[in-house]
């Protein structure tokens, strides 16, 4: 089994798979923050290194069996729409709701803290720009 890990961070993916006893042929990992890399390949020293999500040219790579991944998202201070009202991003708790792409109410399962990585603001009708990280996926 081949599989691609985007915004790998510290590959919890992979320790996930290995945890549950499941076996994988090639770990291919996307990711761009240097410190976070080598610990990935401190603890798992077969992992394909591949760069940033916006680099990967898929043509080169064996056919992926499982595609696994959690993005970077929003700057501090970002509003989010949460059951309670709008929270800065960096408010958010594992207490809180908030409203996904779906439109449905998610539990918040984990919050995180990224260092500073480029970003830029996404502008569209009927909103006054979104800044996020340059590998954030918007559903359009």
């Amino acid at each position: 089994m081949n599989v691609l890990s985007l915004f790998d961070g510290i590959s919890c993916g992979q320790l996930a798979l290995n945890r549950c006893g499941i076996k994988y042929d090639n770990y291919f990992a996307s990711e761009i923050d240097k410190n976070a890399i080598k610990v990935t390949q401190h603890h798992f020293p077969n992992t394909i290194q591949l760069g940033s999500v916006c680099d990967i040219n898929t043509s080169k790579l064996p056919k992926i069996d499982l595609l696994i991944g959690g993005s970077p998202c929003f700057v501090e201070n970002t509003l989010v729409l949460t059951k309670g009202g709008y929270k800065k991003i960096q408010e958010i708790t594992t207490n809180d709701f908030v409203l996904s792409h779906t439109g449905n109410w998610r539990k918040v399962l984990n919050t995180g803290k990224k260092l500073q990585v480029p970003t830029r603001i996404i502008k569209g009708y009927g909103n006054l720009g979104i800044e996020t990280t340059d590998e954030h996926p918007f559903y359009v």
